[in-house]
C-alpha cells in the first residue's frame, strides 16, 4: 500500500503543476483571423510539458506502480507454488490410504 500512496502523492504533484500549465495557457483569438495569441507564461507551460523534467516526474509515479505489480506477482507465484505443495501431499494421503484401505479389506495372508 505504501507503493500506491507513493504513486498517488507524485502524482497529484504532477497533476498540479498541470493545471498550472492549463491556466497559463489563456490563450485567446486574435480578431476573427483564427489566430491563437499565447503569453510568454504560456509558452513556458507548453516548454515544461515537453521538458526532461515533466517526462521525469511521470516515470517517477509509475516506478512505485511498477515495484507494486512485481511484488504482487511474485507473492501470487508464491502462493500457487504452495497451494500445488500443498495439493501434491494431500494427493500422496490420499493414495496412501487407499492403498491401506483396500490391504485392510484383503483377508489374511492376501497382503
Amino acid at each position: 500500500m505504501l507503493l500506491l500512496e507513493e504513486s498517488e502523492a507524485l502524482s497529484i504533484t504532477l497533476v498540479t503543476l498541470e493545471q498550472e500549465v492549463i491556466e497559463a495557457v489563456a490563450a485567446r483569438a486574435v480578431g476573427g483571423s483564427g489566430k491563437i495569441e499565447l503569453s510568454s507564461a504560456a509558452l513556458e507551460g507548453i516548454r515544461f510539458l515537453h521538458s526532461r523534467e515533466y517526462h521525469e516526474a511521470k516515470v517517477e509515479i509509475l516506478e512505485p506502480l511498477a515495484a507494486l505489480e512485481e511484488a504482487l506477482e511474485s507473492r501470487i507465484e508464491e502462493e500457487v507454488a504452495r497451494r500445488l505443495a500443498q495439493h501434491r501431499q494431500l494427493r500422496e494421503l490420499q493414495l496412501a490410504l487407499a492403498v491401506m484401505l483396500q490391504r485392510r479389506g484383503r483377508p489374511a495372508g492376501n497382503n
